[in-house]
């Protein structure tokens, strides 16, 4: 989605929801989503791998592993 630049999104919209506003705000919803995308991954394959190793070792489900290690770890750089 990030390699696309943001003319051809807005062409693609135009043709596809026709000319006006709702075609801009598309362009820019998918060129946030791309951007927020990029920076969450990188966020999150910065983030120290011993909790969440600890959890796995303890039978946590994947959802108990992104709530319990995760998403405390990094929130402070998402929100940042």
């Amino acid at each position: 989605m990030r390699t696309i630049p943001d003319l051809i999104w807005a062409l693609i919209f135009v043709i596809s929801v026709g000319l006006g506003p709702l075609a801009g705000i598309l362009t820019i919803i998918v060129d946030t989503i791309g951007f927020c995308a990029r920076f969450f991954s990188e966020r999150i394959e910065e983030i120290d791998k011993g909790p969440s190793q600890a959890l796995e070792s303890t039978g946590a489900s994947r959802f108990g592993i992104i709530s319990g290690a995760i998403i405390p770890i990094g929130f402070p750089s998402f929100v940042g």
